[in-house]
């Protein structure tokens, strides 16, 4: 029995993700039910953006980001990867400072903690 909870748990979240990417424009469905086709990857605006930054910090709990590997990561492929660089650049001083060394491209957070840049988030927020 808890085997096919399980599996019914993964098939739910499954299907709840399809359908927030079809709900984004991510998506569109096909002719045969239960499909999909790619339509072309999210817009991010600048105001989101540190959001996913702050979502990628909670999954990797390092205030230093690779550039190159957070725009790679297979989680973030269906946003517009030509934004990032923008976007990086937009909220620095703020938030982060980017940093081009030999070995690439980071981003070191201003905030050693989850908190002080949550507080900064929300400070960014009020501000506009």
């Amino acid at each position: 029995m808890r085997r096919l909870e399980r599996q019914l748990v993964v098939i739910n979240a499954s299907n709840a993700f399809l359908r927030t990417l079809l709900y984004f424009g991510v998506l569109e469905e096909s002719s045969k039910l239960g499909m999909y086709r790619f339509r072309g990857p999210l817009t991010v605006s600048h105001e989101v953006f540190p959001l996913l930054v702050w979502a990628w910090w909670q999954r990797h709990l390092s205030p230093q980001i690779d550039l190159e590997e957070f725009g790679a990561n297979a989680v973030l492929a269906f946003l517009q990867a030509g934004q990032l660089v923008s976007h990086w650049q937009a909220y620095q001083p703020q938030l982060w400072g980017l940093e081009e060394r030999i070995e690439g491209r980071r981003a070191t957070l201003k905030y050693a903690d989850t908190a002080g840049f949550e507080q900064a988030l929300l400070q960014l927020v009020s501000d506009k």
